[in-house]
């Protein structure tokens, strides 16, 4: 039985599409609800048995290494002299949630997905399975169990690899990574990933959303990935990673929420909020 204690995080972006407000605010920060968007992607890793979160982060940014830390007394007593003590327990709680390890991304002219696994590889010691996931979008449901669920189906199937999708119409899927997969009995089996198809040639409807479990043998993979359009892409390792590690292909059963334009981030608070007033 599986049961991977370590997660790495990503959280470098500049947040382009969401500038100016990106300018001064992490985009892994930016609010839906009460909580910034990363802290739905930290649920999800501590309530599938996570004990470590590697976030890979910029230099020039301590917003998360704040959130992730034991509060300041002076806000402490400053929320109890105005009666606010209720609230004092939900930010105490936070540097507790797992042991938080911050890893600078590397200025070296490089950039790109595939460089994830190689700059986290000191922090993950000698794990041999990681979680990886977006910092600025999340499986979102109210009880936070998405990657326990998926784990459970990994131990069923004796499996421990996977890559999470969620449904879109398909007259969307031309914006994003699709992926192909194949049927084996009840549960799915990664074969690629198309890259914005034509609705007519799409293998599914089911989208890439950049969270996944690796074996470590990822990190030597990312290694010998060539750069692609400026970038070194995580998914040009997929081919061969998978002929070594079958990926589970995990359509998640809660709701897809990101930040990455305006009107997603519109639509996670929206969600979220109607979810907390239900």
């Amino acid at each position: 039985m599986i049961r991977p204690r370590v997660a790495v995080i990503a959280a470098a972006g500049f947040g382009g599409r969401m500038m100016p407000v990106t300018k001064s605010i992490s985009k892994e920060m930016l609010p839906v609800g009460n909580r910034p968007i990363v802290d739905y992607a930290v649920e999800n890793a501590v309530k599938a048995g996570v004990e470590k979160i590697i976030f890979i982060t910029r230099e020039d940014d301590d917003q998360l290494r704040s959130f992730y830390s034991k509060p300041k007394q002076a806000l402490v007593d400053g929320l109890a002299s105005i009666g606010k003590t209720n609230i004092i327990p939900d930010i105490e709680y936070l540097h507790t949630l797992a042991e938080f390890v911050f890893v600078d991304q590397p200025h070296d002219g490089r950039y790109g997905t595939g460089l994830l696994p190689v700059i986290a590889q000191q922090a993950l010691e000698s794990e041999e399975l990681f979680w990886l996931l977006a910092g600025d979008n999340a499986a979102f449901r109210p009880d936070g169990r998405e990657l326990e669920l998926l784990l459970q189906t990994l131990n069923e199937h004796d499996m421990h690899s996977a890559i999470a999708c969620t449904e879109v119409p398909l007259q969307n899927v031309g914006r994003y990574g699709v992926i192909e997969y194949q049927d084996s009995n009840d549960h799915k089996i990664f074969n690629r990933i198309v890259e914005k198809p034509a609705p007519d040639q799409a293998p599914s409807n089911l989208i890439n959303i950049s969270s996944y479990l690796f074996h470590a043998d990822i990190i030597d993979i990312c290694k010998t990935i060539e750069i692609t359009d400026n970038e070194y892409l995580l998914t040009d390792a997929f081919e061969e990673y998978s002929k070594r590690h079958p990926m589970l292909t995990w359509p998640i059963t809660g709701s897809f929420i990101d930040v990455g334009n305006p009107k997603a981030f519109a639509e996670a608070n929206q969600l979220v909020i109607n979810t907390i007033r239900g």
